[in-house]
Formats: C-alpha cells, sequence, structure tokens
C-alpha cells in the first residue's frame, strides 16, 4: 500500500515540476463540462418526447 502511495506522490510531483498538472485538471474539467452537456440535452430531447406521446395519447 505504501508502494502506491509512493507512486502517486511522484507521479504529482513530475506533473507539478513539469507544469502538465494543470493542463491535466484543465482536460479533466473540459471532459466533465462535455459530460454534463451531452446529459443535459439528452434529457431535454427525452422530455420533448415524453411530451409527444402523451399529446398523442390524449388525443387518441
Amino acid at each position: 500500500m505504501t508502494t502506491l502511495f509512493s507512486n502517486i506522490s511522484l507521479i504529482t510531483s513530475l506533473l507539478q515540476s513539469n507544469g502538465k498538472y494543470y493542463s491535466v485538471i484543465a482536460v479533466v474539467v473540459i471532459l466533465f463540462l462535455g459530460i454534463i452537456l451531452y446529459l443535459w440535452r439528452l434529457d431535454n430531447k427525452l422530455n420533448k418526447i415524453e411530451i409527444q406521446i402523451r399529446d398523442e395519447h390524449k388525443t387518441s
């Protein structure tokens, strides 16, 4: 278990020393925002489909 923590701290210090730490954080944030945007658009599309189905059942 201690080797895992030492490897993580080694990777973290390596990224910080090369200035890539913020690049990794930026990529993770961009991916997270992309997933949130995708889920939001999917929810809107599903809501429109639900409304259409509800309206079709009311007219039938």
